[in-house]
């Protein structure tokens, strides 16, 4: 089982339809990083995970400074990730 870490507390933001979603920072574990020697490179730096409370997860590359930005802003990441999950 991959362990990942999380390091910070998460935030909440709610989306347009009002569904909360948790929002943290991973980071691979530094016996992990192996895992991710063919994955793109934004992951062994890091991503920003949203999860909804029905369960929903997404993934964005890690931006610098989010703990830092706006609700708003941060609820413009969670579509940008929903649109990167359904190209994917």
């Amino acid at each position: 089982m991959s362990r990942m870490s999380r390091v910070h507390p998460p935030r909440a933001v709610a989306d347009d339809a009002g569904a909360t979603w948790l929002v943290f920072e991973e980071r691979a574990l530094p016996h992990e990083r192996w895992r991710l020697a063919r994955t793109p490179d934004w992951q062994a730096s890091g991503w920003l995970v949203f999860r909804s409370l029905g369960g929903e997860e997404r993934r964005l590359p890690l931006p610098p400074r989010w703990r830092a930005i706006t609700d708003t802003a941060l609820r413009a990441l969670l579509t940008a990730a929903a649109s990167a999950a359904t190209t994917e």
